[in-house]
């Protein structure tokens, strides 16, 4: 797929982790540009997968605006600024754990089903705009090289047609659950 990304810039959070760098590195090698600026963006990659593991009881305010209300808002935050940069693909990675539930994961859970809903009202309202928004469930401890071929082609415009979709790549790790 070299190439197929060619002069579109993409903005990748989480990059200075090993899974988000591995999504950037895979979009340079199909030709986009890395920014770090959302003011003029074709392409918006959430890679934030981090979640907070803790008993339903033990949540309080502090642990409760870690696993909730930031991640929300800053993808919320991100999704706009990249619209308003004129992105035309936004895809959200997430933990494929949300789809299913999990004991001590329940914040995090909901903080993940939230930016998922997100994203499918976004790619709602968006696609009469030609803009696609995505999700890719993934599993806790994903490798970039198994998602980054995924990313790519909802990167391109080869995915022109497809919105609103949540794609499980957990390679099978949450259906033991």
């Amino acid at each position: 797929m070299a190439g197929v990304l060619a002069q579109q810039l993409a903005y990748v959070t989480a990059i200075d982790a090993r899974f988000g760098r591995g999504l950037a590195d895979a979009l340079v090698a199909a030709g986009a540009t890395l920014t770090d600026s959302l003011e003029r963006v074709d392409v918006l990659v959430i890679a934030d997968i981090d979640s907070v593991e803790r008993p339903v009881e033990a949540f309080d305010d502090d642990a409760i605006d870690m696993a909730w209300d930031r991640p929300v808002r800053d993808a919320l935050t991100l999704m706009q600024a990249a619209r308003a940069g004129g992105a035309s693909r936004v895809i959200v990675v997430t933990p494929a754990v949300s789809l299913v539930g999990r004991a001590r994961l329940s914040a995090a859970c909901a903080a993940i089903e939230a930016k998922r809903l997100m994203a499918l009202s976004a790619a709602r309202q968006w696609r009469a705009h030609g803009v696609t928004v995505n999700c890719l469930a993934t599993s806790l401890d994903p490798h970039p090289e198994s998602i980054a071929p995924t990313v790519v082609f909802l990167a391109s415009p080869a995915s022109h047609y497809l919105t609103g979709a949540t794609l499980s790549l957990d390679g099978g790790s949450e259906l033991a659950l």
